[in-house]
C-alpha cells in the first residue's frame, strides 16, 4: 500500500507541467533582438557602396539631360536666327512690314539693303544686312567678323555654347556625305522678293548651289549626338 501510494506521489510530481507561455512572448524577444544587434560592418560597406554607385548614375545621366536641353536649344536659336534673316529680307523690300523703329529698310538716305543672311563661322554665328561697301555693289556675303568691330552689315551676333559644335559647311551635299574640305564659314543670304537664296562657303558665293547643310553635334558623346539643318534655294529650312 505504501508502495503503490509512493508511485502515485511520483506520477504525479513528474506529470505536472508548467503553463505554455504566449506566442506574442516569442515574437517580442525575437523583434527586440533584431534591433538591438545593429549592422555589421560589411553590412555597412554594402549599403554605402550602393548608394555611391546610385549618385554617380544620377549625375551623369543629369549632365547628359543637361547637355540635351542645351543642344535643342542651340539648334532651336540657329534656326530661328535663319527664319528671322528671311523674314526680314521681306520686311526691308516692304517697308510698310517694318516691326521696329531701329530696324534698317531700303530708303533713299541708307545705302541700299540687298538681302538678309546669316554668317556662320566657327563659334558664333551673325545675322547681318548686305549692302554696298566702300563703292561696291553688295557682294552676297559678310564683311566683317568678331575681330572687326562695329563692322556696317553686322545686325546681331551670337555666340554659341560651349558644350555645342557647329561641325560641318557644305554645299549641295547628299545625306551621309562629308562636309566641304576646308570650308571655315558658310553665308546664307535671303534677297527679295522671292526671296531667293544665295550661298556662300568661305566668302565665296556660288550661285550654282541648291542647298546648304550645318552640322550641330555634342562632342565626346557616344553614340555621336548630332543634327543636320538643311536650307534649300527656296528658304526652305529643315532640320534632321
Amino acid at each position: 500500500m505504501f508502495l503503490l501510494k509512493r508511485r502515485k506521489k511520483r506520477s504525479d510530481g513528474l506529470g505536472a507541467r508548467p503553463a505554455p507561455l504566449p506566442i506574442g512572448h516569442f515574437l517580442s524577444a525575437k523583434r527586440s533582438a533584431q534591433f538591438g544587434a545593429g549592422f555589421t560592418i560589411i553590412e555597412s560597406i554594402v549599403v554605402i557602396a550602393i548608394s555611391v554607385i546610385l549618385t554617380s548614375i544620377l549625375i551623369v545621366y543629369s549632365r547628359a539631360s543637361e547637355k540635351q536641353v542645351v543642344f535643342f536649344k542651340e539648334q532651336s536659336l540657329l534656326v530661328g536666327a535663319m527664319l528671322r534673316a528671311k523674314a526680314y529680307a521681306i520686311e526691308t523690300f516692304q517697308p510698310s512690314l517694318q516691326s521696329s523703329p531701329g530696324f534698317p529698310v531700303n530708303t533713299s538716305a541708307l545705302p541700299k539693303i540687298c538681302g538678309w543672311g546669316v554668317h556662320i563661322e566657327g563659334d558664333h554665328y551673325i545675322i547681318f544686312h548686305d549692302t554696298p561697301q566702300n563703292g561696291v555693289p553688295c557682294d552676297s556675303f559678310f564683311i566683317g567678323g568678331l575681330t572687326v568691330p562695329n563692322t556696317p552689315e553686322e545686325f546681331e551676333t551670337v555666340i554659341v555654347d560651349p558644350r555645342i559644335q557647329i561641325s560641318c559647311y557644305a554645299l549641295n551635299s547628299a545625306v551621309g556625305q562629308s562636309c566641304s574640305a576646308g570650308a571655315t564659314s558658310i553665308d546664307i543670304l535671303f534677297v527679295p522678293p522671292a526671296p531667293k537664296v544665295v550661298f556662300s562657303l568661305n566668302s565665296a558665293p556660288d550661285p550654282s548651289a541648291l542647298e546648304a547643310v550645318i552640322d550641330l553635334l555634342i562632342p565626346g558623346t557616344l553614340p555621336i549626338q548630332k543634327r543636320t539643318i538643311r536650307v534649300n534655294h527656296g528658304g526652305q529650312v529643315s532640320v534632321n
